[in-house]
C-alpha cells in the first residue's frame, strides 16, 4: 500500500462514513453503501459514494468483486489496520480482514 494513496483515502469525511458504513456490514453494493453514508452525510451524492468507494480499492482500503447472484459490485473493507511509521514515511504494517470473497 502506498503511503500517499492511503493518506489520500483517510484524508476525507466521505471515505471515512463509506469506510464506517463498510466496517458495520460483511459486504455492501454501491447503493447500499450509499443509503448508510446518506444517514450521516444526507445530502452526499450516489456518484460521489462510488468515486470515494474506488479511491479506497485503489489505495487497497476496501476491495470489490463481481456478485452475479445480484448482478452487482459489492465491496467490503480489505484492512483492519494500518501502521503508519511517520519518521520514515512507509507504512509498517497492515492487518488484512480475513477476505469476505474467499
Amino acid at each position: 500500500m502506498d503511503l500517499a494513496a492511503f493518506g489520500k483515502a483517510v484524508s476525507n469525511k466521505i471515505r471515512i462514513a463509506v469506510m464506517q458504513a463498510l466496517a458495520a456490514r460483511k459486504e455492501m453494493t454501491l447503493d447500499q453503501c450509499h443509503r448508510e453514508v446518506s444517514k450521516v452525510l444526507p445530502s452526499v451524492a450516489r456518484e460521489t459514494v462510488y468515486r470515494s468507494l474506488e479511491t479506497l480499492v485503489e489505495a487497497g482500503l476496501v476491495r470489490k468483486r463481481y456478485r452475479h447472484d445480484i448482478r452487482r459490485l459489492a465491496y467490503a473493507l480489505a484492512v483492519a489496520q494500518v501502521l503508519v511509521d511517520l519518521s520514515q514515511g512507509i507504512i509498517v504494517e497492515q492487518t488484512s480482514i480475513a477476505s469476505y470473497f474467499d
